[in-house]
């Protein structure tokens, strides 16, 4: 009987320790609001990026063109600032996205209320370059603290890629493509084989092509090496 007792109380207190973790805010996770004061920086902060992204490429050197999460979640945050049609991207039940560049890895994170899911989801990805290809992969996802199957996050991102308000003919065309491309593969294709692409790109002002030689993530910051061709 007591036995009895205590398996319950030591089932209780894992569950309750699981559902803790469930919940809790991880530490890395810290939404932005980007003030009415600060949407004009915000606004010319893309084209600024853009524009130094072009006139690397056009020394013809190879050159490091870097990221910052802060910068980049900005961008997510104040998306209808940026292309009006944006703020329908992202379904209701995701709210608070942010990205972050830690060791190694990506984290695109977000709180949502999907089908009973009441959590901080943090999708972790990781990329790998060859010469011939780039191919970035789902490695973890989290709930809260807590680590969950990577199969857990089908559903959501099924329902992310094909929510009603997403039109793919109102996006610009780099995003239409690679949204339609995601949307073609699925989320279980996605979710095992990752999402690739040919190791060759082109600017859209001038048409000049590039490769990524490597990406690396640490402390804030997405470093990208370049080589021009």
């Amino acid at each position: 009987m007591r036995f009895g007792i205590g398996l319950l109380v030591v089932l209780g207190l894992i569950a309750l320790g699981g559902w803790l973790a469930f919940q809790r805010i991880p530490s890395w996770y810290e939404p932005l609001d980007v003030p009415r004061a600060e949407l004009p920086r915000v606004r010319n902060s893309l084209p600024n990026a853009y524009q130094a992204l072009n006139d690397g490429i056009a020394t013809g050197r190879p050159f490091t063109f870097v990221l910052d999460q802060r910068t980049v979640t900005e961008w997510v945050v104040a998306r209808a600032e940026l292309y009006p049609e944006a703020g329908d991207w992202l379904p209701d039940w995701l709210q608070d996205p942010v990205v972050r560049f830690r060791q190694g890895r990506c984290i695109v994170a977000a709180r949502i209320d999907y089908e009973g899911w009441q959590t901080i989801l943090g999708i972790h990805l990781a990329a790998d370059v060859a010469p011939d290809g780039v191919v970035l992969r789902v490695v973890d996802v989290t709930a809260g603290a807590l680590p969950v199957p990577l199969g857990s996050l089908v559903d959501p991102l099924d329902a992310l890629l094909h929510h009603r308000r997403l039109d793919v003919g109102l996006m610009p065309d780099p995003v239409a493509k690679v949204v339609r491309r995601l949307q073609e593969a699925g989320a279980e294709q996605l979710i095992a084989e990752g999402f690739s692409w040919r190791n060759i790109f082109q600017t859209r002002k001038g048409r000049r092509p590039f490769k990524i030689r490597s990406l690396s993530a640490a402390d804030g910051k997405l470093l990208i090496q370049i080589d021009p061709r």
